[in-house]
């Protein structure tokens, strides 16, 4: 038999091969991976067509390219050998029953060895434009045709595949506009300052993610505004409005302060403008805004045509200044307590020590008498009694200022910010004996403090701050509670729970309103009046706890009272005392 010619040329080409090239391009996928979606459909097609082998080919003007191959392992192979060049000429299924017997592929490379191509069915790959580009290929190692309903799922799973790569295509090309976009959109950012009034809008847009911007035409009198701007200052539409209609949320004060603004500003007395103030707001919460403009154009006779600008909220900013500022505060407090504490200790103790040499001596002098023994000195042993007692409620007294004193040296321990084993029974006492003056007349201390608990790890003036908050809380609760006199309870109580050292501090006050129940954490509010609380206690109390890593949370009812459960982590290593 004569030898058959291992590499036949392949087909005429179309007179359209360069177009059919150029969208190939196009695609950008030549010598890359199939995603799962192809390769999901390729094994479909081997499954529905009942063969071993299927691939997804794509054709380029000298190679075929395979962009699913499950069972393939070339990755490509020379164009004129293949029958993915035939099969894209084809205006349907090409269909090859027995390649060992056919003229053109016989003794091939892909018949001859790997991967031994006997039966082939490819359906091409046809773009919207009418090109095909390659080919979804089945492939068997016996001869065998297809069925109708096995062409037909070819070309129909075909067109799923081109359809998918369409998809791919469309997506790098959005992709691409959208880098181009995001380039194009930062240049315009970085020379915002020397373009047009358009593109001066533009920037500010792009600026403002956070902030409003105003465009004051100042012929017209009208504003154009942002929708940010106009939720700053509850502008109903969006704009444009006249300029009197834009600051209806500024109470007198304010506004009269932004007039004399705008005064020196076209008045050419400022450069810039830059304002802060106060907003009212529909739930009644203080919003702070921080306003900034400057003038774009000016007249002729130096009269100002166009004015632009910013409005940022600060309110954030502005809690954080306060909140910075307490913390300052109550540091330098600390100090000086810290101080007082330690210069009041030591005549503390000579007052103590010579009060204790008076009641020996007083003890010493009238051991011994009595009325009847020494019947002149009835008078005598009266007044020593009077002297006794006094002496012995001074000295009371005076441990009970020493308790204060030694609770407010650890409360403003001046290595407060680092972490230590606390225990949380002595820092409880300490900050009942520290509160006395909040709830001595409107409530009696109820302890239950469970003995042995492990320490915590945590720092001690935060805890003592946590506690105070808690207790003076409680305190201004059960004094709204019990308005006509009487005297409620607060309870304290610590436990060991699930390694974690849980403090529950109950109060027979008002409980807390349904409505506000999920806002009583948050900074600067407060049910109370002015001038009787800043709202920072309970969000100082949770930011201290979080920072600890525990967890603080509430059990209330309105009317009965409500309490606080904090729990804090017990410090490694620690185990619970017998």
């Amino acid at each position: 038999m004569a030898s058959m010619d291992p590499s036949p040329p392949a087909r005429p080409r179309r007179a359209d091969e360069a177009g059919r090239l150029a969208e190939l391009r196009g695609f950008d996928v030549l010598d890359s991976a199939a995603d799962a979606d192809i390769d999901a459909l390729t094994r479909l097609a081997a499954r529905l067509c009942r063969v071993p082998v299927a691939a997804v080919s794509l054709v380029d003007a000298d190679h075929q390219w395979f962009l699913s191959r499950p069972d393939i392992a070339a990755r490509v192979t020379p164009r004129r050998v293949s029958f993915c060049s035939h099969a894209i000429e084809a205006d349907g299924v090409f269909e090859v029953p027995d390649a060992t017997c056919d003229a053109r592929f016989a003794g091939t490379p892909l018949v001859a060895g790997a991967p031994h191509i006997v039966f082939y069915a490819g359906a091409p790959l046809v773009t919207p434009a009418g090109h095909a580009i390659g080919a979804l290929c089945v492939i068997d190692h016996t001869p065998r045709t297809l069925s109708a309903d096995e062409r037909e799922a070819l070309v129909l799973i075909g067109r799923q595949v081109m359809r998918r790569l369409e998809q791919h295509r469309a997506l790098t090309a959005l992709q691409a506009f959208s880098s181009e976009r995001v380039a194009h959109l930062e240049q315009l950012e970085r020379y915002a300052s020397t373009l047009a009034l358009s593109e001066q809008r533009l920037a500010m847009v792009l600026a403002a993610v956070e902030a409003g911007y105003w465009d004051w035409d100042l012929v017209t009198g009208e504003v154009i505004f942002s929708p940010r701007f106009g939720e700053l200052f509850q502008l109903d539409g969006d704009g444009p409005l006249p300029v009197e209609a834009l600051f209806t949320a500024l109470d007198d004060p304010e506004l009269e302060a932004l007039h004399a603004a705008f005064a020196d500003l076209f008045g050419r007395r400022v450069d810039r403008l830059y304002e802060e103030f106060q907003v009212r707001t529909p739930d009644g919460e203080p919003t702070w805004l921080r306003f900034r403009g400057h003038v774009t154009s000016w007249g002729a006779h130096g009269e100002p045509l166009r004015a632009l600008g910013l409005a940022i909220d600060i309110t954030r900013e502005r809690q954080r200044d306060h909140q910075l500022r307490t913390t300052q505060k109550l540091d330098a407090i600390g100090a000086l307590a810290a101080g007082v504490a330690h210069e009041i200790n030591t005549p503390l103790q000579f007052v103590s020590h010579n009060l204790d040499f008076l009641a020996a001596h007083c003890a010493t002098v009238t051991a011994g008498m009595n009325a009847a023994a020494w019947p002149g000195d009835a008078e005598v042993l009266q007044r020593h009694d009077d002297v006794a007692g006094a002496i012995a409620e001074s000295i009371d007294g005076l441990e009970r200022v020493t308790q204060i004193v030694r609770a407010l040296k650890e409360f403003s321990h001046q290595g407060r910010d680092g972490r230590e084993r606390l225990d949380i029974n002595r820092m409880i006492e300490n900050a009942i004996t520290l509160t006395r003056h909040e709830w001595k007349f409107v409530a009696d201390v109820e302890r239950d403090l469970a003995p042995g608990l492990p320490p915590v790890a945590a720092a001690g003036y935060e805890c003592g701050q946590l506690l105070v908050n808690l207790i003076v809380n409680a305190a201004h609760a059960v004094m709204a509670a019990e308005a006509a006199g009487g005297k409620g309870v607060i309870g304290v109580r610590s436990r060991l729970v699930n390694g974690q050292v849980e403090i529950r501090l109950t109060d027979t006050g008002t409980g807390i309103a349904p409505e506000i129940r999920d806002r009583i954490f948050e900074p600067f509010f407060t049910t109370k009046g002015v001038g009787t609380g800043t709202g920072q206690g309970l969000a100082t109390a949770r930011a201290i706890v979080e920072r600890h890593g525990g967890a603080i949370e509430f059990e209330t009812e309105v009317g009965r009272g409500t309490t606080f459960i904090v729990r804090f982590p017990a410090a490694n290593g620690s185990q619970q005392a017998a």
